[in-house]
């Protein structure tokens, strides 16, 4: 078993490390100036997900069902740089081979900046970062309604865009996030003290309260989409299919995957000059 390094000062080193993505973003805005584009955009929409979850802390089966999330996000887009942020909630209802019921609900908080660096007639792929927030709340109340069971994983890594341009008033678009290395959250292998969940502000501050330090191979994560943009007039509709997987092995392994439709509505304040 890979040894644990408890991080005390993981919101600091979070905050820093957003600090770096926020000069990165300026420095995006001031060159899009430049280029005579400066375009802010927001979004909103629905998904509709199939989640499976195998929680081995609580019992040794795979969990699934269906669930539905709501996605909101800004971005700013410029002429070679692109910064967004996106704040997704979703809820899962799950059920294992017996038919005990559960429930996943995820927050998570996204930060994106990625610049284009080759380009080649309708092809343009932009490569850059990502830091994520993310938290998984279980309650599987068939099995045990006294405890919280979590991961919370606070992440950064690389990710990749291939946009294909090609069709009339439409943009497919290929994207691989891959949030590797970062901060982790879970309960302990032997819990024996019931945890009172009448507080909602408990399934966010448990997850943070014993952040460890992980990477590869005890932590995997990767987010895979693939979608189309249709223009319209300052505006866009986004159609997405979303293929999302986590693993994290101590103490003891929680595994998720995740299959998703996202329909949105991209709002585009820019103007182009």
């Amino acid at each position: 078993m890979t040894k644990r390094y408890p991080v005390r000062s993981a919101p600091l080193w979070l905050i820093i490390i957003f600090m770096v993505f926020t000069q990165a973003g300026a420095a995006a805005e001031r060159a899009a100036s430049e280029e005579g584009f400066n375009g802010h955009h927001f979004s909103y929409g629905i998904s509709l997900c199939h989640d499976q979850a195998r929680e081995d802390l609580l019992v040794p089966f795979r969990w699934a069902g269906v669930g539905v999330g709501i996605p909101v996000a800004w971005s700013f887009v410029g002429e070679t740089w692109t910064l967004g942020t996106e704040l997704r909630l979703a809820v899962s209802y799950l059920e294992e081979r017996y038919g005990n019921g559960g429930f996943i609900a995820t927050p998570e908080f996204l930060f994106e900046c990625s610049g284009r660096i080759w380009e080649r007639g309708p092809l343009d792929f932009e490569l850059g970062a990502v830091l994520r927030f993310r938290i998984n709340d279980e309650e599987l109340f068939s099995w045990d309604d006294a405890h919280l069971y979590y991961l919370a994983s606070h992440m950064i890594g690389p990710e990749a865009v291939l946009e294909w341009d090609r069709l009339n008033k439409s943009i497919l678009y290929l994207r691989l996030g891959l949030p590797f290395i970062g901060f982790v959250g879970r309960p302990e292998e032997k819990r024996f003290v019931k945890q009172e969940l009448g507080s909602v502000g408990v399934y966010f501050t448990e997850p943070n309260r014993n952040l460890e330090f992980a990477t590869l191979p005890d932590y995997t994560s990767f987010e895979l989409a693939i979608g189309i943009t249709r223009l319209l007039r300052r505006s866009a509709l986004k159609l997405e299919y979303v293929l999302d997987y986590e693993r994290y092995s101590e103490p003891i392994p929680f595994t998720r995957l995740t299959n998703s439709m996202m329909f949105s509505h991209d709002i585009r304040l820019g103007r182009q000059k």
